[in-house]
């Protein structure tokens, strides 16, 4: 990912980064090889988007975890972590799109939507140094599922500002959270197709 204030704040990376380590044992889902098979591909992707390779893998995350983009997040200590799939894509003018999809079970599932629907409330504006976050409700379509999304957007001393998008979505046992970052108001509506995309996508995991 490209090395950003964003990113070293609340970007995608960081995000991931605050999701993993420990917490409860993992406990016993779908293999990563299973969870992938709900994953994009690049094919499904919206047009100009491309995989990224080193943002294809799988690794551990706990749940709930959308707390983690305030800075005065809540103490959780009924967290489950579980192996998730991860894959990311980037666009030709530097917007990524990741998607993680883990299977913590339907109560952290619906946990970690509640959480992202509290984000808004909780932290709605937050001062880093020089640099200053908001953060809103993100608007989404009807996705059949339980949903929630965030926005939020880092302004620099300069005047100019970056954007984070993020989406928590439960589907019975499975939690999937797709981040987008580096992108402007315009690629808005172009993540949320992938969003409504990616979730349709969920049904083709075993269960």
């Amino acid at each position: 990912m490209a090395n950003t204030a964003l990113h070293r704040k609340i970007a995608a990376g960081t995000v991931i980064a605050a999701l993993l380590g420990p917490a409860s044992p993992a406990m016993a889902a779908p293999a990563p090889d299973q969870l992938q098979k709900g994953l994009l591909t690049a094919a499904e992707a919206p047009p100009g988007y491309t995989v990224a390779p080193k943002l294809a893998s799988s690794t551990d995350v706990r749940y709930p975890a959308t707390g983690t983009m305030c800075a005065n997040k809540p103490k959780v200590t009924d967290v489950r972590q579980t192996k998730v799939a991860l894959r990311g894509f980037l666009e030709s003018d530097g917007t990524i799109i990741v998607t993680m999809i883990g299977a913590p079970g339907a109560k952290y599932a619906q946990a970690s939507v509640k959480a992202a629907a509290d984000t808004p409330a909780r932290c709605p504006s937050q001062q880093l140094k020089d640099d200053k976050v908001t953060t809103t409700k993100l608007v989404l379509p009807n996705l059949g599922k339980p949903a929630a999304g965030v926005r939020q957007i880092l302004t620099r001393k300069d005047g100019t500002q970056e954007r984070l998008l993020q989406v928590g979505v439960a589907d019975g046992d499975v939690a999937a959270t797709f981040v987008q970052s580096q992108g402007n108001a315009a690629d808005e509506a172009e993540f949320l197709r992938f969003v409504a995309a990616g979730v349709k996508k969920l049904s083709q995991i075993p269960r």
